[in-house]
């Protein structure tokens, strides 16, 4: 007697090839055309040749949640026929939307930014480009708490990302929290001595803090880095 499962996971996982086979055919995505409508600033444009159908994402997100053992009831052999197919075509999902996002960014649609780069995260929850990718429309919407949570998590797996170490510290100036903005500073600083963003930082938080001295020292040495930063010849001449 035929396994009931096995019979129907295989006409499921016939069907989902089928629906996979049939947006592979229908999205033809130009990307050269994509890239040239970028460097021209046609944003709209390059986002439009490259566009995913809602209900292709919702199949590769589906794939990629799939227990393939279990749902080919065993037959290895048809997993590894076509689990590569699967890989390439999620993979390409996920590369379609973090481009979008990119977009959305450059042409300030940050709220639709924000949401492709959440599409993003959902589809590779292990992704660090499209959680730091996500912090630049959050500031630039001034949702700096969102900014603040982000940072700190990307910050528990990824100590040494400089950009969200530098997210972290805009939302700590943000918020005024300059105790927090000089310990997250003297971070950057031993991590990245040469950079002159955590200097400038450390600057800020300690002048607010009214700590001259630490802060004259902190401006001397941004001065070091960039010995034409503003904010500093200001403040080392006002003191």
């Amino acid at each position: 007697m035929v396994n009931l499962y096995t019979v129907m996971s295989k006409q499921i996982s016939a069907l989902i090839l089928l629906v996979l086979s049939f947006h592979c055919d229908a999205i033809e995505q130009d990307w050269n055309a994509s890239y040239l409508f970028e460097a021209q600033g046609l944003y709209e444009k390059a986002i439009e040749v490259i566009h995913v159908p809602e209900s292709a994402l919702s199949v590769s997100s589906l794939v990629m949640n799939i227990d393939m053992q279990k749902f080919l009831n065993g037959d290895r052999a048809e997993a590894v026929e076509w689990a590569p197919k699967m890989e390439s075509i999620v993979s390409t999902y996920e590369f379609t939307l973090m481009r979008i996002a990119w977009l959305h960014f450059q042409n300030k649609d940050y709220s639709q930014s924000i949401e492709s780069y959440r599409k993003a995260m959902a589809l590779n929850p292990e992704s660090i480009d499209a959680q730091i990718g996500l912090l630049s429309p959050l500031a630039a919407l001034n949702r700096w708490k969102e900014v603040a949570i982000v940072s700190s998590n990307i910050l528990k797996t990824q100590s040494l990302s400089y950009q969200a170490h530098l997210f972290l510290m805009q939302a700590r100036e943000y918020h005024q929290a300059w105790l927090a903005l000089e310990d997250e500073a003297r971070i950057l600083i031993a991590k990245f001595p040469t950079e002159v963003d955590a200097w400038v930082y450390l600057g800020r938080a300690l002048r607010h803090q009214h700590k001259t001295t630490e802060a004259i020292n902190a401006y001397q040495q941004v001065l070091v880095r960039y010995p034409n930063n503003m904010e500093a010849l200001r403040y080392l001449q006002s003191e």
